[in-house]
């Protein structure tokens, strides 16, 4: 007889399968749905159980939609959730429970490094997906011989995965009133895990496979895919030796080949030989490893470590209180750290060794840097107000397509509206400005010597500018647009440039800055007209101009200025605002109105990326080295004339 089921509260991210409709498949949206759960019964590792059968609850209160609702889960490349934005493919656009089953439609991005996967799940080539989720809560039910059985009553999806071989290798793209189970002559050890699920259940609702199924086809993938993953526990296994006993490694390689154990479950089973090795030689509680919220957590150690990095190469960073622990810390001992906080023991002493150690194992220390380097440079970006921001309006760009912006005086003149009478619909031009943004980026190494030789100072060097240099880039990006073709800009989608006498918005004749030109300018640029002939009687703000007029464009714009006599009293004191860039290396000056008003040109960042942006990884083929990523999602360009005006100077 079984034992009765036992109520108990759980916290773990596992995975399972999922199936894609290609019927719902848009490659307009580039959307497709996917029922990503149906609760078949799956073979997974149970902390504290071990291997046992776990089902889902697919009832509306036992699911918790939030997230996938909400539009925050995304859509990861293999649940590599430690691969920064590079792993995200797009996000989950709805969800709903429907007849027990889970469905979600998905919208991948229309970025350049997904553009592969999205052609591969269009032409059937990848068609198996699996779902990340997170459970609370679960009954289990012992058995007297056997795995138990494990009802999760409580569970959340936090996200949808394209991956090329689910634990289920029948579980393929598929409408929704078909299935594809695995053939009944694989054996499940000889199923392909997929982050924590080690094999699926046959799903007894489910319908009879197609007949164009090939078997052979899912046989040789689940025989490659089983390759791989005693590859992988075997991995983990040559990492742990030396740290857990030689008899508890036989016994967990003799379980990865006849239960199927998957390499994140066999990573969690060796932690936890891990941690009960080093209970069995120590008696002090200090010596023992505590993971979560208290001060042993590795995330608060690394956070309150970037935070005293940051401080080092930033006085005037506001670190957290932890982070004066490591006032004054090397980078050395900092590594040596941060792997006694991931739970490794004999940390070595010689500084190569422990170099080797941070650099390629499960250490934090790769993301120590990646976020120091991270608030020390948005510290510093954010503080920094480049010059093209002052006459250029702010634009959202939610992707790398060409964006369409209104201008002034697009929307339609109102018109006399007779009594009783209709209110005609009008138009606007189709003939609008496209901007794009386009992605920046620089890589920069902290090498296996820098850490031998506890170099912090060459980190905190190029981190400190990095912040200033971007911003710098940016400034130079925005004004080579400006300077386009002697000043005038580029051409705008009627084929003449953002500057020209047949747009009455520049001088006939260069002249220097005096009341007579800057009167000229102010009456050109208060007369111009909407598309509908209406006076727009806009107001000159900024007077932008280079180094070469700088001292005169302060006399007139500046309200400090005061003349020596009457007779050459200054109309414009304190009317414009005065910019100055050396980007602008000739004589040429501007009037521009405020851009929230009539804005010339626009600049923007896609959204959710907003400024430079830093990744870590360790490149391969190096000898010790973490490569730290800048990059930068920005872009910038002309949206309509009307709002300044272009003098050549003298």
């Amino acid at each position: 007889m079984a034992d009765e089921p036992t109520e108990r509260a759980a916290l773990r991210l596992v995975a399972r399968a999922a199936q894609a409709q290609p019927s719902t498949l848009n490659d307009e949206t580039r959307e497709v749905e996917f029922i990503f759960s149906t609760g078949a019964r799956a073979m997974n590792y149970i902390p504290g159980e071990g291997m046992c059968w776990e089902e889902l609850d697919m009832s509306p209160g036992a699911v918790r939609m939030g997230r996938l609702t909400a539009g925050d889960a995304p859509v990861l490349d293999s649940h590599r959730n430690y691969g920064g934005v590079a792993a995200v493919l797009g996000r989950v656009v709805s969800a709903r429970l429907e007849g027990g089953k889970g469905i979600a439609r998905l919208r991948f991005s229309e970025a350049d490094d997904v553009k592969s996967a999205w052609q591969k799940i269009k032409d059937g080539t990848l068609r198996t997906v699996s779902v990340g989720y997170q459970i609370h809560r679960y009954e289990i039910t012992k058995a007297e011989s056997g795995p138990s059985t494990v009802r999760v009553t409580d569970w959340e999806p936090l996200e949808i995965s394209v991956v090329p071989i689910p634990a289920d290798a029948g579980a393929t793209v598929r409408a929704e009133t078909m299935a594809e189970p695995a053939p009944a002559d694989i054996p499940p050890a000889a199923v392909p895990a997929n982050q924590e699920t080690v094999a699926m259940a046959d799903q007894p609702n489910a319908a009879p496979a197609p007949a164009a199924v090939d078997i052979e086809a899912i046989r040789a993938d689940a025989q490659r895919a089983e390759r791989e993953r005693i590859t992988g526990v075997e991995g983990v296994l040559s990492a742990a030796r030396g740290i857990i006993p030689a008899d508890v490694e036989a016994s967990l390689r003799t379980r990865a080949v006849s239960e199927g154990l998957a390499v994140e479950a066999a990573r969690a089973v060796v932690f936890d030989a891990m941690v009960q090795a080093q209970r069995q030689t120590t008696t002090s509680p200090a010596q023992t490893v505590r993971m979560g919220v208290s001060g042993d957590d590795p995330a608060a150690i690394r956070s309150a470590m970037s935070d005293a990095l940051a401080r080092r190469i930033k006085p005037d960073f506001k670190a957290c209180e932890r982070a004066s622990e490591w006032a004054g810390v090397g980078l050395r001992d900092m590594a040596g750290d941060m792997l006694r906080a991931q739970g490794e023991r004999n940390i070595p002493r010689n500084a190569v060794q422990l170099a080797e150690r941070s650099f390629h194992s499960t250490s934090d220390f790769p993301l120590l840097l990646g976020d120091a380097l991270n608030k020390v440079l948005l510290a510093d970006y954010q503080q920094a107000t480049p010059t093209y921001r002052q006459f250029m309006g702010r634009r959202s760009f939610s992707d790398f397509k060409a964006h369409k912006f209104l201008r002034i005086g697009d929307f339609p003149a109102l018109q006399v509206l007779a009594e009783g009478g209709e209110i005609k619909a009008g138009t606007i031009s189709e003939n609008r400005e496209q901007v794009t943004i386009a992605t920046y980026g620089r890589g920069v190494r902290v090498t296996r010597q820098m850490l031998v030789n506890d170099d912090l100072g060459a980190f905190g060097d190029f981190a400190a500018m990095i912040g200033r240099r971007v911003m710098d880039f940016e400034n130079a990006a925005a004004f080579t647009i400006v300077t386009t073709a002697s000043g005038a800009g580029p051409n705008l989608a009627d084929g003449s440039a953002v500057f020209t006498t047949g747009r009455t918005n520049k001088a006939a004749s260069g002249g220097v800055i005096d009341v007579t030109s800057l009167s000229t300018a102010r009456s050109a640029l208060r007369s111009q007209t909407s598309a509908d002939g209406l006076k727009l009687n806009l107001s000159p703000r900024y007077l932008l101009t280079g180094p070469a007029y700088e001292t005169i464009a302060w006399q007139y714009a500046s309200a400090q200025y005061t003349p020596a006599t009457a007779a050459t009293a200054n109309p414009f004191r304190g009317v414009y605002e005065p910019i100055v860039d050396a980007n602008i290396t000739g004589n040429n000056w501007y009037l521009f109105a405020d851009p929230a008003v009539a804005p010339v040109y626009v600049y923007g960042f896609l959204n959710g990326a907003e400024g430079p942006q830093v990744r870590t990884s360790n490149p391969i083929g190096t000898d010790g080295a973490v490569q730290m990523d800048v990059y930068l999602d920005f872009g910038c360009g002309p949206i309509d004339y009307r709002g300044g005006y272009l003098n050549a100077g003298a």
